[in-house]
């Protein structure tokens, strides 16, 4: 019966030190459509996760609309809240506005902007 018990005993201890049931990394993915006045917009949202530790987020929100002069308040609007972060390392972000569409790309590394 001891024998048993410490065979048991050594593989679970074996499990755990070579890293056995380690957790991998997963992606959710959230999108958003709607309509608003003037405008419609799709939005994507993309969370790479590590157990309940976000690693990586990739974001996409476009806007559509006739209203020139609105999509360029809402440019500069997005400019001035990402400009603050615009030279931390592992964090990016672009804002264009072509054909009636503004596209708003931001992406943040969490796994190495810490480090």
């Amino acid at each position: 019966m001891k024998k048993k018990f410490l065979i048991s005993s050594l593989l679970l201890v074996m499990l755990f030190v070579t890293g056995c049931g380690k957790e991998t990394q997963k992606t959710m993915e959230c999108t958003r459509t709607g309509k608003g006045k003037n405008y419609s917009f799709e939005y994507d949202y993309k969370v790479d996760y590590t157990g309940k530790y976000v690693d990586v987020i990739n974001i996409t929100e476009k806007i559509m609309s006739e209203d020139t002069e609105y999509l360029e308040t809402v440019k500069e609007t997005v400019e001035s809240m990402y400009s603050p972060f615009k030279d931390i390392k592992y964090h990016s972000y672009d804002v264009e506005v072509s054909d009636n569409t503004l596209t708003s790309h931001r992406y943040i590394d969490y796994e190495h902007i810490d480090t």
